[in-house]
């Protein structure tokens, strides 16, 4: 979180000169992201993911409750 905000204020996000292009990246960025992180997670668990389902089902409701966590932090700030 704190090197994407890195990156983005270098590149101008969060000024009164920033652009489109800025927020476009960002978006960018974060889809990029959670792509490549799920393919990455695929191909090392993928063999896995089968014999123990409702484990991996707890996990992702744990992760997408830690994001939406996050996600509320964020924007109060």
């Amino acid at each position: 979180m704190l090197s994407t905000q890195a990156i983005l204020s270098a590149i101008g996000v969060g000024e009164k000169s920033a652009t489109i292009i800025g927020a476009t990246f960002q978006w960018f960025l974060r889809d990029l992201t959670g792509m490549l992180g799920g393919i990455l997670f695929t191909l090392y668990q993928g063999s896995n993911l089968d014999s123990n389902a409702k484990m991996w089902r707890l996990v992702a409701d744990l992760m997408n409750d830690l994001g939406c966590l996050l996600n509320r932090c964020n924007d109060a700030c």
